[in-house]
């Protein structure tokens, strides 16, 4: 999170909340307790900034709020405790996030990279992508 707040966005808002988010990491510990709000709590954040900000900035904030989900998702590599159904599960998985992201004309990830994110991770991040209606398939 620390590193995600040096970054420059080209938002005013995301410089904030990354700046008042940081500065309150001594509370981090404690958020931790009620984690299965995130998505409830993330969308209404995202209702009240539209209430308050242009769409663009809304926008930036989805956005953000999905890399840093990510990034926090992919710092521990758990794809080798997994079963052998979990990692039948995970090819299968990564194969059709290979085809989708050719169709999408992005860049497919590769399986190692693919890998680093749990199937347990993986349903959070997609429970919070849905709760912010952010285009995010993993």
């Amino acid at each position: 999170m620390i590193g995600f707040s040096q970054d420059v966005f080209g938002s005013e808002l995301l410089q904030y909340v990354m700046g008042e988010t940081v500065a309150r990491r001594n509370e981090w510990e404690k958020w931790t307790a009620e984690i299965d709000q995130v998505p409830q709590e993330a969308a209404e954040a995202v209702e009240i900034l539209r209430q308050h900000v242009i769409e663009k900035e809304v926008n930036a904030y989805v956005t953000r709020l999905m890399e840093i989900a990510e990034a926090v998702a992919v710092a521990f590599k758990e794809f080798d405790e997994v079963s052998s159904f979990e990692r039948f599960k995970m090819q299968a998985l990564y194969a059709r996030s290979f085809v989708m992201a050719k169709l999408a004309k992005r860049p497919p990830r590769s399986f190692s990279q693919f890998i680093r994110i749990s199937l347990h991770e993986r349903a959070a991040l997609n429970a919070l992508a849905r709760s912010l209606n952010a285009p995010y398939l993993i």
